[in-house]
């Protein structure tokens, strides 16, 4: 179904399955610590042609808590793994970053860094910039001067931040 893309925080299991249809997989979880988690295929282009999505909900049939896309597709050699915590909506500057990116393309996305600071380990540096409100640190490798990784409000961020599917469909089960 084409609505996948209205799935949103705090939205319940039973109004996910109303948007995508039923998973291919369910795992349903101990209830007290950890909700059900639904598993759905998902057809892409590129080296991966098949994703799977993960979609984990809060315990006691709590709303959405995190989603997990992953390659799915065996025969590809395509080592990816996106996470979106539901809990922390990134603000959508991030989906023009990426791990390993120049600073110099960072600070025409960014603007130059309100500070610059050593880190704690010698082959490592950061620029402090504020998303949003919030602080975000960019950390480099001192020799490339290329990514590393990002902090925003003081949580590590994963990009490429997940792109919420188009088009869910459940494929037959193995």
């Amino acid at each position: 179904m084409p609505s996948a893309h209205r799935i949103t925080r705090n939205m319940q299991r039973d109004a996910v399955i109303a948007l995508v249809g039923e998973p291919t997989q369910s795992n349903n979880a101990d209830g007290r610590t950890v909700g059900p988690r639904d598993v759905y295929k998902v057809k892409r282009e590129g080296s991966c042609t098949v994703d799977e999505i993960a979609i984990t909900y809060a315990a006691n049939n709590g709303p959405i808590q995190e989603i997990l896309q992953r390659c799915g597709d065996v025969t590809s050699n395509e080592n990816r793994s996106v996470r979106y915590a539901y809990h922390l909506e990134f603000p959508e500057v991030f989906d023009q970053l990426s791990p390993k990116m120049p600073r110099e393309q960072v600070m025409a996305i960014l603007g130059t860094p309100a500070d610059t600071r050593a880190s704690n380990t010698q082959s490592m540096f950061i620029d402090a910039y504020t998303v949003d409100g919030a602080p975000l640190d960019v950390w480099y490798d001192k020799a490339e001067k290329r990514v590393y990784q990002f902090y925003w409000s003081t949580r590590h961020v994963s990009l490429p931040r997940i792109k919420r599917a188009e088009l869910f469909e459940p494929t037959d089960r193995p």
